[in-house]
């Protein structure tokens, strides 16, 4: 009687360690509210929750630039560059991005290295085709964006050093070259857009485009912060199931018209 009053006695210590443990697992800490708010020139443009997000690993789109956060709790960006040697100043240009005073973004097929101060300021190049070697030129380049309109362009992602995040900008491609790039574990931000044969806003047929299938992939990519879906389904309904389990994707467009769904 004694040995089975002790067993039970044994598995009731058992089963009430195995509930302390499961506490201490459910009562994870959370991380702490966070917000990024967004000045342009100035002026108050808008708020992000920026909670649980990572340094150089999330973007923020600004102008035509993915910025990689630095930690901030407040951005002043603008565009204004002396680059037009006929006419000295600061000019708005759709190739820089300044962000709290510091140029750290622009497009080096305008802005050669060789006119910019301090290359040590920049973080996020566009732009950027096969020529990698330009990159050398930026110690501290956190992100590249990268423009893919064939199957052939997606070769020359593997000559972008696998320590850079990819901003992918895509059309014309196919199911198959969404499985391709599904393989860049570096790949932060996507955007695939319709691809038409005629240019038009609502041309028809030609281009390669990929089905609802091919967004199959994404399911892979569980670095990816941004999906821009463009043009090719009305909403986020038709690959939401692909997108379940992308634990860290912050934001998620999908439309068709100019006003976003």
């Amino acid at each position: 009687m004694k040995n089975v009053f002790k067993q039970i006695t044994i598995l009731c210590l058992v089963v009430l360690a195995g509930s302390v443990v499961f506490c201490r697992k459910e009562a994870a800490p959370q991380p702490e509210p966070r917000w990024l708010r967004i000045y342009c020139d100035g002026e108050f443009e808008r708020e992000v929750d920026v909670t649980g997000w990572e340094v150089n690993e999330d973007v923020v789109r600004l102008i035509a630039f993915y910025y990689p956060w630095q930690g901030e709790d407040s951005i002043d960006y603008n565009n204004y560059f002396d680059y037009w040697e006929w006419e000295p100043g600061p000019h708005r240009c759709w190739f820089v991005l300044n962000v709290n005073g510091r140029l750290v973004g622009v497009d080096p097929n305008i802005i050669p290295p060789s006119k910019i101060e301090h290359p040590e300021w920049i973080l996020t190049l566009t732009g950027i085709d096969g020529d990698t070697e330009i990159l050398k030129n930026f110690p501290n380049l956190k992100g590249v964006d990268y423009g893919v309109s064939s199957s052939k362009d997606i070769k020359g992602l593997a000559s972008i050093p696998s320590n850079l995040r990819l901003y992918v900008e895509c059309s014309n491609i196919t199911n198959r070259d969404l499985r391709r790039l599904a393989r860049f574990s570096n790949i932060r931000a996507l955007h695939v857009e319709r691809s038409d044969r005629y240019h038009g806003y609502w041309s028809s047929g030609g281009g390669h485009n990929p089905t609802r299938c091919g967004f199959r992939a994404l399911r892979r990519m569980k670095e990816l912060r941004v999906l821009w879906v463009h043009r090719l389904f009305e909403d986020s309904d038709e690959i939401d199931k692909y997108l379940k389990n992308l634990p860290k994707l912050r934001k998620t467009k999908v439309w068709i018209y100019d006003v976003l769904n």
